[in-house]
């Protein structure tokens, strides 16, 4: 059974949010269609049928469907699929109604579909006339499926519909990015935050450097600890290029800084193949958004890599 969704908390959702342009859809089935005559849930969508109450589907404009959710003394929740992410945000809107107090939540699971954190993220709703909420989850490292759960809580009754959800990438503030502590710096495999470098400092063009292709792949081990790439990114176009991780070690590449007019950048932390032949790694996809040149620098343990785009 999918995990409970606890309807303790005062958080209420209120004001929209500014997100991200470089998101991509997720496939969440939000307009609950597709089911079969008389279903409860559908495709995409399941109730834990050991809560007490009701969930069916009711008929919307548009050939769209209603989720209702009524719940007896204790929560009822209708869950989601595992949905894969990349990025470290993902938005969520949908439309809402009803009656009492009613929940979104979301679950978050490594590339092996464990859970990554016991608990998952929740926004509490008060449950009127329709509105439509807005929200963003944070992605904890590692994550690479989510689950959203709707919960109505203990008498209510919740409604949803128009459900859209999108991943994307956001730069952290430079406040956000941590340095080396004092243990990791006694302990050499214990480092794994970013060297201490001034993201800042810009490289020369070295014309002979190394050309950074579409599609190109790295092994960690392969990345000294200060690298320059080369890349031509027209604007408007994409690259993508992929560098090993180590899971384990808590090893993954992280972004400086980046002006998202420059550049939308994205990265999804994946893992091919089966221990003890797998292979962690970083899937970094750069989106040009002019015709200047620009620097973009990662930073994974102690190495850190510095890509200067020339768009022209």
């Amino acid at each position: 059974m999918i995990e409970k969704v606890l309807m303790s908390g005062a958080v209420l959702l209120a004001a929209g949010v500014l997100f991200a342009g470089n998101g991509r859809k997720l496939d969440v089935n939000g307009d609950f269609g597709g089911a079969k005559s008389g279903a409860a849930t559908a495709p995409g969508w399941v109730t834990d049928d050991d809560s007490p109450g009701a969930v069916r589907l009711l008929p919307d404009k548009k050939g769209r469907f209603i989720q209702e959710i009524s719940a007896a003394n204790s929560p009822k929740s209708v869950s989601g699929d595992f949905v894969p992410v990349t990025g470290n945000r993902v938005k969520v809107e949908v439309e809402y109604s009803g009656t009492g107090t009613g929940a979104l939540s979301c679950f978050f699971y490594n590339s092996m579909k464990r859970l990554v954190v016991m608990k998952g993220d929740t926004r509490q709703l008060t449950l009127q006339a329709w509105r439509k909420g807005k929200f963003t989850f944070n992605l904890p490292e590692s994550t690479a499926y989510i689950r959203l759960v709707m919960t109505a809580g203990g008498g209510a009754k919740a409604l949803f519909r128009d459900l859209e959800a999108e991943s994307f990438y956001e730069a952290p503030a430079p406040n956000e990015i941590p340095a080396p502590t004092a243990a990791a710096a006694k302990d050499p495999a214990r480092v794994v935050r970013a060297p201490r470098a001034d993201p800042k400092e810009l490289v020369k063009p070295d014309p002979n450097g190394i050309r950074l292709l579409n599609r190109q792949r790295f092994l960690y081990r392969e990345v000294a600890d200060r690298t320059v790439y080369l890349a031509y990114i027209p604007a408007g176009q994409e690259l993508t290029f992929y560098i090993g991780e180590d899971f384990a070690q808590n090893l993954t590449w992280n972004l400086y800084p980046v002006d998202p007019s420059l550049c939308r950048v994205q990265i999804a932390h994946t893992r091919e193949g089966v221990p003890p032949l797998n292979s962690d790694q970083a899937m970094i996809s750069l989106k040009s958004m002019t015709g200047k040149s620009y620097q973009i620098d990662f930073y994974c343990g102690t190495k850190r890599i510095s890509v200067l785009v020339n768009s022209k």
